[in-house]
């Protein structure tokens, strides 16, 4: 095909809208990957928060043995 052939700006034009429907599809699945991503991301952070949350009480409840142990070695 040539540049004077007139079937050749219709071949350009399905080029052009299957580029524009691929780039869509692709934005569309990097969007959904994300969204994905950062649901596992809130759902980590939430356990991570739990286990800093329990390890505190874990050194408290300790704090307080040792004090409840040094309390009778005092007396």
């Amino acid at each position: 095909m040539t540049a004077n052939d007139p079937m050749a700006p219709d071949f350009l034009f399905l080029a052009f809208i299957a580029a524009i429907i691929l780039i869509i599809f692709l934005q569309s699945h990097s969007i959904i990957k994300q969204q994905t991503t950062s649901k596992d991301l809130a759902k980590a952070q939430s356990k991570i928060s739990s286990l800093t949350d329990q390890m505190e009480n874990m050194a408290e409840n300790r704090e307080q043995i040792v004090e409840a142990v040094q309390k009778p070695k005092k007396n």
